[in-house]
């Protein structure tokens, strides 16, 4: 199976800008772990991991495979990204050693560690954007984790940070752009940690660049002296919250 039969798939699924609809029912899992929770359903991953969770949001045929079809396919995509970080990824910030090797471990383990390196790799190679919930710590994160670089255009998979789970916009209200900004402050003001990018620059920079924003800078600590590094948060986020406000496209796999 090569990338172009999947990109050929991909394009023909007439609901390739949404999340694929499951039933909602009960698992045998903990409260955190429910098929339902706020704005999403959730579907457990036969074969956990992020490149399990990529074919199972892109490919009706892996989705409705059997577990061992979905190994095969499994199998197959990874000999292709293989060649591809091979010949793709010469010269970049990843040791294409190492991405190889994370690769094939996602079938070689029955449930394959987590990686952020990996996240991002797959994401430039399969040209999508990820966000990543941890409901049990209550954190939310990106891949590529800079979303001051993300672009519009892109499909948007969002998962569990640990692979396990794909989730699925209930209504059409979850989106890039105004709608995303608009749930992750709501989720910022139930207390969630929001892993936003921090901005660069000397003190005297980041003082000029919140001071044309209006905003002001605040220590983590009440009481605590501010800091260069709480101006290159607090900046850093509404860089990032700007940056996603833009995102025009409304496209979901």
């Amino acid at each position: 199976m090569s990338s172009t039969q999947i990109a050929q798939w991909i394009n023909k699924n007439p609901n390739k800008h949404h999340l694929p609809s499951f039933s909602q029912k009960k698992t045998n899992d903990d409260d955190l772990e429910m098929a339902s929770w706020d704005q999403f359903t959730k579907q457990k991953l036969e074969l956990p991991g992020s490149l399990s969770a990529f074919l199972t949001a892109t490919d009706p045929i892996y989705r409705s495979s059997s577990e061992n079809g979905k190994s095969q396919l499994l199998r197959e995509m990874i000999l292709t990204l293989e060649e591809r970080i091979n010949n793709e990824l010469v010269g970049r910030k990843w040791s294409r050693r190492k991405l190889q090797e994370l690769v094939s471990a996602e079938l070689a383990e029955k449930a394959p560690t987590p990686s952020a390196v990996l996240d991002e790799a797959l994401c430039e190679l399969l040209q999508v954007q990820k966000l990543l919930i941890n409901q049990r710590d209550k954190r939310i994160s990106f891949s590529p984790p800079d979303v001051r670089c993300w672009k519009s255009g892109l499909p948007l998979i969002v998962t569990d940070s640990e692979n396990h789970w794909l989730f699925e916009p209930t209504d059409g209200s979850f989106a890039l752009g105004t709608p995303l900004v608009r749930w992750l402050q709501t989720k910022e003001d139930e207390h969630w940690t929001i892993q936003w990018s921090v901005a660069d620059g000397k003190l005297e920079e980041l003082k000029v660049a919140l001071d044309a924003l209006q905003l002001t800078a605040r220590a983590r600590v009440p009481g605590e002296k501010v800091k260069k590094e709480d101006y290159a948060r607090i900046l850093g986020r509404a860089q990032c919250l700007s940056a996603l406000g833009k995102l025009h496209t409304t496209s979901l796999v």
